[in-house]
């Protein structure tokens, strides 16, 4: 890396943003317009010219970027194939090093890596970002590995999909090929319900146990964990056991059970061709071992990235945009320490029109408490909780102990009322 080398940033978070900036770093930016408006704004950013871009991406821009700095773009990029935007870079920094893309948002993963691959940029293979990606791709790839794979099956309609649950059995898991967040995840017990799925429909063998995950960061093929995670699910039979209410970080559990999983985690990798960079993977402990459910080429979501922060001192957004600048991250993972537990519950509302909120204010000053959110204002309607997403605020406590960041998040959920009015 030099001074003023490039980078670009899809879908970038602030703190993906900011660590670019503050290493030198002349970040091309490109996300959604809604999404742009969120970032801090660099007093160098320059926004593009779009119509003259998309047009002709080799044209000379209407608003050429400044020399240095910061360059937003603002287009919904999940629509543009990689080539778009590698010319794109090559016209606005002709003279310049172009250090590769790093996304580590859902739409982004597969993308960042087919620009890293036309640039000649160090990263995954594209295999094995597709793998991730498409969770069908997952299953093949992981397909006779012994204490990786399980029964599933791709039906792209009705009778298809009444062959997969005579081979698996029911109750069965239906899930999209895409996706996170629990979207669309549901558990089918009965035929009946195969008619009103949304084809095509991955099925798989229900595993039955309890939900950890793993969050890994991957130098040159050795994989790191950085923490597991408990996943605080809601309850079977209520048709939310898919939804995540919580996390706790690191996870309790007997140091055998954590080797299981820190082992079961590196096999998977292994197996999907995972060399570089972070990874969220979703696992089951059963009786029958650690099974794998899913994995992403990113960090984990709901405030994971902050959770592992306050309890191991060690920054995985950081990390990421070194590595992608060409720098050594492995000190910054030597440097990784293991104190207290931090805790992330979702604040509940029943459905309708939000009248009154309360308590927000005294949830945060309660001991341990670090963050307090409400996600929801007076006048606006709260939705069903239908998936991970649907949630209307957080509180996030941290502790020396398990038991007192559990019940420190648990109380300060308590003192937050969030008054509805149903529609």
């Amino acid at each position: 890396m030099t001074e003023h080398d490039v980078i670009i940033l899809i879908g970038p978070s602030s703190p993906t943003l900011t660590h670019a900036e503050r290493l030198g770093l002349d970040c091309l930016v490109i996300d959604a317009p809604p999404n742009l408006a969120l970032l801090p704004q660099s007093t160098t950013a320059t926004p593009l010219d779009l119509d003259t871009l998309l047009t002709d991406p080799m044209a000379k821009p209407a608003t050429p970027p400044q020399s240095t700095g910061t360059t937003l773009l603002g287009i919904d990029y999940w629509r543009w194939p990689a080539a778009t935007f590698v010319d794109l870079v090559k016209a606005l920094y002709p003279d310049r090093h172009c250090l590769g893309a790093l996304s580590l948002t859902d739409r982004g993963q597969l993308l960042s890596a087919e620009v890293n691959h036309l640039l000649g940029a160090p990263d995954n293979p594209l295999d094995a970002v597709q793998a991730v990606v498409g969770k069908d791709f997952m299953r093949a790839a992981l397909a006779g590995e012994p204490g990786l794979a399980i029964g599933y099956q791709l039906a792209r309609d009705e009778p298809e999909a009444a062959e997969a649950i005579d081979r698996l059995g029911l109750p069965v898991i239906a899930k999209p090929t895409v996706g996170a967040g629990s979207l669309g995840v549901l558990k089918v017990s009965r035929r009946e319900e195969l008619s009103a799925l949304r084809y095509p429909v991955l099925f798989e063998e229900l595993l039955v146990g309890t939900q950890y995950s793993v969050e890994a960061f991957s130098v040159d093929g050795e994989h790191h964990v950085l923490s597991i995670t408990k996943t605080m699910l809601g309850e079977s039979g209520t048709g939310k056991e898919f939804i995540v209410y919580g996390h706790v970080l690191p996870a309790p559990l007997p140091t055998e059970t954590e080797q299981a999983v820190a082992d079961s985690l590196k096999s998977t990798l292994d197996t999907l061709g995972i060399v570089t960079g972070l990874t969220h993977t979703e696992v089951m402990v059963t009786a029958d071992g650690v099974r794998p459910i899913e994995s992403h080429t990113r960090n984990g979501g709901q405030h994971i990235v902050d959770m592992i922060r306050m309890t191991t001192g060690f920054d995985p957004i950081q990390a990421a945009v070194r590595q992608r600048a060409g720098l050594d991250v492995t000190r910054l993972l030597a440097a990784r320490t293991r104190r207290g537990t931090a805790v992330m519950r979702h604040l509940e509302a029943e459905p309708g029109t939000v009248v009154s909120l309360r308590g927000e204010d005294l949830a945060r000053y309660q001991r341990h408490i670090v963050d307090v959110r409400i996600g929801t204002a007076v006048g606006e309607v709260v939705c069903r909780t239908r998936y991970s997403s649907d949630q209307v605020g957080y509180v996030l406590a941290y502790a020396p102990t398990a038991e007192e960041a559990i019940a420190a998040a648990r109380n300060a959920a308590q003192l937050v009322e969030i008054v509805v009015r149903a529609d």
